[in-house]
């Protein structure tokens, strides 16, 4: 009989777009194997946007890394804002010219090593306010059952034999600072306490602001507090936040594995730290790659304007670090009304846009600076690496009253995508050849920052024993306002951190 179409249920856009149509060619079978890892999925289709599914700035980066190094082809992260699809970035990829994705060389055993832009501005700042503890990182688990404290020693024994950077110190040797590499411990002692339980989070706090020596203590601390608490504290100039993952999913695996009596393969590190500062070094005395990133960040910031954002107090004569924070949520909806502007976007440049708003209603300005930390792990040989990676870029938005909102987004993504593309030259080195006026009350170029947290955490098994995070409120604040913004499920948490 005749097909009643009336009684068929309606078939939306949306739901026309969730079809999945199997990849076909080898390099779309590639291509879906990469969407998948990357954004932790079962399969993909090859007509599904990577941003719609999942995909943000810091997956996109990951993705083109990949792409790279099993194509031998150069993609740009605009190219993959308009090639968003497995088709489309399949056809794209086969229309380019081969390159040789070059692996980051092996440096030679030395008694110490050069260090990177990113170290140098630590240490230096260590050493101007002799010793200092608001460039520590810290971080605490609570466990539901008790820790073995055996296994957990010899899985960190290996964890820090595995990671050169982990054993790495910092000393002037003829004017110049190096890296000092010690030799693999026997043994790392982790130290265990016993305390009253309304005692917990101030001793955590005391803990956590440990002033590091560089030269001469273990950068990385560990401890577990009434048997059933994990706490670390590292020093930022071994470490950062995409490390911080690593770590404690190694040190899950190895402490699983131990526990288990089972042979524990972890991937082999192909380099260190101090390869990628030789890298990185050489690179900055190539003139090809200058040219590239030197110039962008030059002209980019040219003409710049200090925030006069209203402050409560007159800005102390050398900068200080106290701080409080705000927190609020986004719900589901507002969520979503804020996705809404994502197409042919992200929801940082969104996120982005807006806060700049806001400071530009405070401020009377509309050309305005935010830094954005960028994990500058564009080469897969980093993935899995520990250090000090991390990278800061200066954001520039010239907003503009007489348009849109979508209009100035538009121009946000466009400058934000320009940014990315050029996020591995050092913020550090940029400040010196920018020859900015000493301010020792301001940091340079910006005193905001955004962070968008993906919340894309690891899933940890230390032999199933279940945990959540601990927090550690250490009221450190390292600029003016920090926007962080963080994907919960479906909503979305503001945190403003400020200083006092």
């Amino acid at each position: 009989g005749k097909i009643d179409k009336k009684a068929l249920p309606d078939i939306s856009e949306a739901d026309k777009k969730k079809v999945y149509i199997e990849a076909s060619t080898k390099t779309e079978k590639e291509l879906e194997k990469i969407f998948c890892e990357v954004l932790k999925l079962e399969k993909v289709s090859i007509e599904d946007n990577f941003f719609e599914i999942g995909g943000h700035s810091l997956t996109a980066i990951t993705t083109i890394a990949k792409v790279s190094k099993i194509f031998s082809v150069k993609i740009k992260l605009k190219e993959l804002f308009t090639h968003s699809s497995i088709q489309a970035l399949s056809q794209l990829i086969n229309s380019k010219t081969k390159v040789e994705c070059k692996a980051i060389e092996v440096v030679e055993i030395s008694d110490s090593y050069e260090i990177s832009n990113a170290q140098r501005r630590l240490w230096v700042l260590d050493k101007m306010q002799d010793g200092t503890n608001v460039y520590n990182i810290s971080g605490a688990l609570t466990f539901k059952e008790n820790l073995n404290l055996t296994i957990l020693q010899k899985s960190l024994t290996a964890l820090i034999n595995r990671h050169e950077i982990l054993r790495t110190n910092f000393k002037e040797i003829e004017a110049e600072v190096r890296q000092i590499v010690a030799q693999e411990f026997n043994r790392v002692e982790i130290e265990e306490i016993d305390i009253k339980e309304d005692e917990v989070d101030s001793y955590l706090i005391k803990i956590a602001s440990k002033v590091f020596n560089l030269e001469k203590d273990r950068l990385i601390v560990v401890k577990v507090i009434n048997k059933n608490i994990l706490f670390v504290n590292m020093h930022h100039i071994i470490s950062d936040g995409w490390s911080i993952d690593v770590i404690i999913k190694e040190l899950s695996q190895l402490y699983t594995a131990i526990d288990n009596n089972e042979e524990l393969n972890l991937k082999p590190l192909t380099i260190h730290y101090k390869e990628y500062t030789a890298w990185q070094n050489s690179l900055l005395k190539d003139k090809t790659y200058l040219e590239q990133h030197q110039n962008y960040w030059h002209k980019a910031l040219k003409g710049h304007q200090t925030l006069e954002f209203p402050l409560d107090y007159n800005r102390p004569s050398n900068q200080t670090f106290e701080g409080a924070s705000l927190n609020l949520r986004l719900s589901k909806e507002q969520t979503l009304k804020l996705k809404s502007f994502t197409k042919d976007s992200t929801l940082f440049n969104v996120l982005l846009t807006i806060t700049n708003i806001l400071i530009s209603k405070y401020s009377n300005q509309d050309d305005i600076i935010l830094g954005t930390p960028v994990a500058n792990r564009n080469h897969e040989q980093l993935f899995n690496q520990i250090g000090f990676y991390v990278n800061t870029l200066a954001l520039r938005t010239k907003l503009d009253n007489t348009k849109s909102f979508e209009e100035n987004l538009k121009r946000v993504t466009k400058e934000t995508i320009e940014a990315f593309e050029h996020q591995s030259y050092p913020f550090d080195k940029l400040v010196d050849e920018l020859d900015l006026e000493r301010d020792l009350s301001q940091n340079p170029l910006f005193n905001m920052m955004i962070v968008l947290q993906n919340n894309e955490q690891s899933k940890l098994n230390f032999s199933n024993n279940k945990m959540q995070l601990k927090p550690i409120d250490t009221k450190i604040a390292k600029f003016d306002m920090t926007f962080s913004y963080t994907e919960i499920e479906d909503e979305t948490e503001l945190n403003i951190e400020y200083n006092t």
